[in-house]
């Protein structure tokens, strides 16, 4: 993962957390804060509880039991959870996926996000996806590449209209992109539910 990384802006560069995630937060000490969907040893999650070590809330790394780390990183749970399976967590603040939207068809994606609508909390909860989000015209050769190894195994890069479609098609509402701007790393889609 390192290697995909390096040149990439972190996305809590870009994307205003203390406004959009830790303010409002609920602070009671079961509330969820932090859902890293699917996020293997936990990166995300780490990094995240890293930066915001004031932020109310628990943060939890979900995966597959053979994803998930041996003993669990400081400041952060674990939880084996099959993303296509009912989200135990229920009304969290935020919701993260990281490189999981390219790795299926927009059918399976939506599928998964239909899951996770069902735990969002109306009002409160925000389903951030940090993915590719290839030009419409023009894009990146190496974006391009990409694309093409995940066509090998039914995955897409979207563009942004192909991420908004894939949000609503889950019943879902698309906030906004954040975009950091470089033409490199990859944006945040926002959704939540309405």
């Amino acid at each position: 993962m390192k290697s995909r990384n390096v040149g990439h802006a972190d996305w809590t560069q870009f994307y205003s957390v203390r406004e959009r995630i830790v303010q409002g937060a609920k602070t009671g000490a079961s509330e969820v804060l932090f859902v890293d969907c699917g996020g293997g040893i936990g990166h995300q999650a780490v990094r995240f509880r890293e930066q915001f070590p004031d932020a109310p809330g628990r943060v939890v790394v979900q995966d597959l039991r053979q994803g998930l780390p041996a003993q669990a990183p400081d400041g952060v749970e674990v939880m084996e959870h099959d993303l296509f399976a009912e989200q135990p967590i229920k009304g969290a603040r935020v919701y993260y996926l990281r490189w999981m939207a390219h790795q299926w068809g927009s059918e399976t994606v939506t599928k998964l996000l239909s899951k996770l609508r069902e735990a969002i909390e109306l009002g409160y909860s925000r389903l951030l996806i940090h993915d590719a989000v290839m030009a419409a015209k023009d894009p990146p050769i190496y974006m391009t590449t990409i694309d093409m190894t995940m066509l090998t195994i039914r995955g897409q890069e979207r563009t942004l209209a192909l991420h908004r479609q894939m949000v609503e098609a889950a019943g879902l509402k698309f906030v906004a992109i954040h975009n950091p701007g470089d033409g490199v790393s990859e944006c945040v889609v926002e959704a939540e539910v309405v």
